[in-house]
């Protein structure tokens, strides 16, 4: 089962995103808050989903690399201009825009964990 955590502030999203994905079998976990966020991030080894919106007192790139420094789990960057997408192109391993459909949700979250799956198979072919 594939382990998903939601960063976000609004209850509306996280309610939404949690129902949604547990439907498919994800488990699914949410982090509203900074603190509860770096509890979390031990835990969740599969993907995290990051609301744009989340703790607009700091840079999503601030954000991203605070995540970096405990975890590798990739990130996807929940986003409501396009332009954000441009600003932050490189940092993110996936974009989805908001307002978004159900399948174009779930593509996003299998390219993305497929793609790392094929990474961590390739490391440990080549130990």
């Amino acid at each position: 089962m594939t382990k998903l955590l939601i960063i976000t502030e609004s209850p509306g999203l996280s309610e939404f995103l949690c129902k949604l994905l547990k439907v498919y079998n994800f488990d699914v976990s949410v982090a509203s808050d900074t603190i509860t966020l770096n509890e979390q991030l031990t835990h969740f080894d599969d993907l995290i989903l990051l609301d744009n919106m989340f703790g607009l007192e700091h840079d999503r790139k601030e954000i991203y690399h605070s995540i970096r420094k405990r975890s590798n789990v990739p990130v996807i960057l929940l986003f409501t201009n396009s332009d954000l997408q441009k600003n932050y192109d490189g940092f993110f391993e996936g974009f989805i825009e908001k307002p978004f459909d159900i399948p174009e949700v779930l593509e996003k979250i299998k390219e993305v964990t497929d793609h790392t799956n094929a990474q961590k198979l390739q490391r440990l072919s080549q130990e």
